[in-house]
């Protein structure tokens, strides 16, 4: 029987059953990896159904005749939230005020001046639609 420079290296070699706990860890991360692409995957999927779903429903009711809400609702409701929004500040104003932080008072008045300029500006827009609807209904 002949040796062969292999079997006089001093390299210890692993048995069989090691190698296959290390084969089988492995596989179990490649899975995972696998499985965490999968997830992201359907959330894509599913944002872009729930997207087409809106399309859908907004053409059918396109379709049917039934208009979404006109300009004029939306400006309304933009304007309740601006108030809504201004009267919350004119609040947390008071109280900063009250605890003796004017500094912080006049950045909130700042603000307070910006919303304002707001509720003008959608107010301006409001007497337009109104005014233009009034005109498409007389004619």
């Amino acid at each position: 029987m002949q040796m062969q420079s292999i079997n006089c290296l001093g390299t210890r070699k692993k048995p069989f059953c090691e190698i296959e706990k290390e084969v089988n860890a492995i596989k179990k991360q490649m899975d995972a990896y696998r499985m965490t692409c999968i997830k992201a995957l359907t959330v894509n999927l599913t944002y872009t159904l729930d997207l087409l779903d809106r399309e859908l429903s907004h053409a059918s009711v396109l379709r049917n005749g039934r208009s979404p809400k006109d300009r004029l609702a939306q400006l309304e409701e933009l304007y309740e939230a601006v108030v809504g929004e201004v009267e919350a500040r004119k609040s947390y104003m008071s109280e900063m005020i009250s605890l003796g932080r004017p500094e912080q008072a006049a950045t909130v008045e700042r603000e307070i001046g910006e919303r304002m300029t707001e509720l003008r500006k959608i107010h301006q827009l409001m007497v337009k639609e109104k005014s233009s609807s009034n005109n498409a209904g007389n004619n």
